[in-house]
C-alpha cells in the first residue's frame, strides 16, 4: 500500500540580481543583461521510504545555490526583419543534501538545471497592399545535458544536449481583426525526459 509523508519546515529563498537595458538605433537594436545568485535553504524534495512503512517523504532536505548571467538581443536590420538571440550560463547545485547515510548529493547539479541554453529566431514579414500581412518566423533552442534525479533509487540519470526547432507562419488580417496560423513544432522529433519515477 503507498503512502505518503510530509515532514517540512519554511524553505527560504534569498535572490541577488543586477542587471542592463540597452535601446540603441531608434529601438532598432536592443540589448539586456543580468546576472544573479540565489540560496535556497530548507529545499523541498520527495524521495521514497521503506521505514517505518513504504512511503513518499516530501521534507526539506537539502539546500541549494544558483549561480547565473543571462543575455539576449533583438536586431531588426531593416523594416520587416527581425532576429533575436539569446543566452544563459546556470550553475545550480546541491549544497548540502543527503538522501541516505552513504549517499551525498552535495556538490551535484540541480534536477532539469542544465548550464547553457541558447535561442535563435529569425521573423520575416511581408506587407500586403490591404494592411494585410504574413509573418514567417523560424525559432531554435539549444539546451545542454542536464540531469534527473530518482531518490527511489538514490540515483541521478544524465540526459543529453539537444535542440527544438518551430516554425511558425501567420496571416494578420487588416487591423489585427483576426489571424490564421500554422506552424510545425520540434521538426528534429527531439525525446526528452522532464520526470522519472519508480514504484515498489
Amino acid at each position: 500500500m503507498k503512502r505518503s509523508a510530509t515532514e517540512q519546515r519554511t524553505q527560504t529563498l534569498t535572490a541577488y540580481e543586477a542587471g542592463f537595458k540597452l535601446r540603441l538605433a531608434d529601438n532598432a537594436v536592443r540589448l539586456n543583461g543580468s546576472i544573479f545568485h540565489d540560496d535556497d535553504t530548507s529545499l523541498p524534495l520527495s524521495q521514497i521510504v521503506t521505514v517505518p512503512i513504504p512511503a513518499r517523504l516530501t521534507r526539506n532536505a537539502g539546500e541549494a545555490k544558483v549561480d547565473g548571467t543571462e543575455l539576449d538581443a533583438m536586431h531588426a536590420p531593416v523594416e520587416n526583419i527581425r532576429i533575436d538571440l539569446g543566452g544563459s550560463y546556470t550553475a545550480a547545485r546541491y549544497t548540502r543534501f543527503q538522501p541516505a547515510p552513504a549517499v551525498n548529493f552535495s556538490g551535484r547539479q540541480l534536477d532539469q538545471a542544465p548550464r547553457y541554453t541558447a535561442t535563435a529566431s529569425y521573423t520575416q514579414t511581408f506587407p500586403f497592399n490591404d494592411d494585410g500581412k504574413i509573418e514567417v518566423s523560424v525559432r531554435t533552442r539549444l539546451t545542454s545535458e542536464y540531469f534527473l534525479q530518482d531518490l527511489s533509487i538514490l540515483s541521478q540519470f544524465r540526459l543529453p544536449s539537444f535542440t527544438k526547432t518551430n516554425v511558425t507562419m501567420r496571416y494578420k488580417a487588416p487591423d489585427d481583426h483576426w489571424y490564421l496560423q500554422g506552424f510545425a513544432n520540434d521538426i528534429e522529433n527531439a525525446i526528452t525526459l522532464s520526470a522519472t519515477s519508480s514504484d515498489w
